[in-house]
């Protein structure tokens, strides 16, 4: 995971600021495990090989898309796509009202290209308590340029 989290950082290097940011701070370890466990963490493969992945959690009774990652190699072949649908898809199985995230704005792969999955932009007092404290984290973090929360009914 952290490969392919590293490769797809790769796709910020224009932005240096954003880049050093998210090269510094990977997915932690436990995060993955405790997706593993809760088999909340999705891989996708192409060619035999693990090409992108997909980490959520519920969050304030909806089903928060922690991180999403797709090797630059593989990318524009739909495999992120796959994978936000399959986890829309389980959320809806699993009777979650919504599905949420926080990305950026400015980048086009970003929340332009959730907006065209059924995302909408969240204004501060749709947030719950729990999407509040992220966004205060990222902003201790120096993230919270350029970063908005989502959401798409399901």
């Amino acid at each position: 995971m952290r490969e392919i989290e590293l490769a797809a950082c790769e796709l910020f290097r224009a932005m240096p600021d954003v880049y050093e940011r998210y090269v510094a701070m990977p997915t932690p370890e436990d995060a993955l495990l405790r997706g593993i466990e809760a088999r909340t963490l999705w891989v996708v493969e192409s060619g035999g090989r693990v090409a992108g992945f997909l980490l959520a959690a519920p969050v304030d009774g909806a089903f928060h898309i922690d991180e999403l990652d797709v090797d630059p190699l593989f990318g524009r072949r739909g495999l992120g796509t796959k994978l936000v649908e399959y986890a829309c898809e389980f959320a809806r199985d699993q009777r979650y009202p919504a599905c949420t995230l926080v990305t950026m704005t400015s980048v086009r792969w970003n929340a332009p290209w959730y907006r065209a999955l059924g995302f909408r932009e969240l204004t501060w007092d749709e947030l719950t308590p729990t999407l509040k404290v992220m966004r205060a984290r990222e902003r201790e973090r120096g993230l919270d340029r350029d970063r908005v929360v989502m959401r798409k009914e399901l």
